[in-house]
């Protein structure tokens, strides 16, 4: 029997899977002030998947019109994919250019030529897709790497979570905090999370102390 999924409850999800994502960074935060670099960078992976988790269920709310509903089989399904969830929450992708490619793009602005700015722009989303695929599937691989002590069938090398490295766990959770933090900014002006974060008895997370906390725990790390 189809168990039916409407708007609201989709809001529901989202906002339940935001401060999620805020809680746990802010645990993995807490676990690299206390020297857990593997754990930390776990948790971290879990942030941004479940970011991933806010943004599939917010595009779910807005493209689902005014009282009609989706099976609850269809959205779990639709969340099933780890490297899905992962992709969806990563908005911070660095994409180096080539000497050339800058030196091109640079002269294109000065001389404003939209129509190279334009090309250079579509090529550097196409490489920017790419990227955003490969970077979950590896993502996904060190957070397995970070969880397990396991076997490597082709060398047979042991992997142990103390492989990730402090510099490891803080660019991850510094880059993951940006990215939920712009979310909180850009969802100020949402009606319609607002309601949900008022159904649910739950307030969005305030992204001045939300980034401050996250900041002074790994400074602690750091010391």
């Amino acid at each position: 029997m189809a168990t039916p999924i409407d708007r609201d409850s989709l809001s529901l999800g989202a906002c339940y899977a935001l401060a999620h994502a805020a809680q746990l960074l802010e645990d993995a935060a807490a676990l690299y002030a206390s020297k857990r670099a593997s754990s930390s960078f776990h948790l971290a992976v879990m942030a941004r998947e479940e970011l991933g988790r806010f943004n599939l269920l917010s595009e779910q709310h807005h493209a689902l019109p005014e009282n009609h509903t989706v099976d609850a089989k269809e959205v779990v399904e639709s969340l099933s994919s780890h490297t899905k969830k992962l992709r969806a929450g990563q908005s911070v992708v660095a994409v180096p250019m080539s000497r050339k490619a800058m030196t091109e793009w640079t002269a294109a602005i000065e001389r404003n030529d939209e129509v190279t700015v334009h090309r250079i722009s579509e090529e550097n989303h196409e490489r920017i897709d790419a990227l955003r695929q490969a970077q979950a599937n590896a993502l996904h691989q060190r957070r397995l790497k970070a969880q397990y002590v396991d076997l490597n069938p082709h060398d047979g090398q042991w992997s142990r979570p103390s492989d990730i490295t402090t510099n490891d766990a803080s660019t991850l959770i510094r880059t993951v905090m940006v990215e939920i933090a712009n979310v909180l900014i850009a969802s100020q002006g949402n009606a319609w999370l607002h309601a949900a974060l008022a159904r649910a008895g739950a307030q969005r997370p305030d992204m001045g102390p939300f980034t401050h906390r996250i900041f002074a725990r790994l400074a602690e790390g750091d010391a």
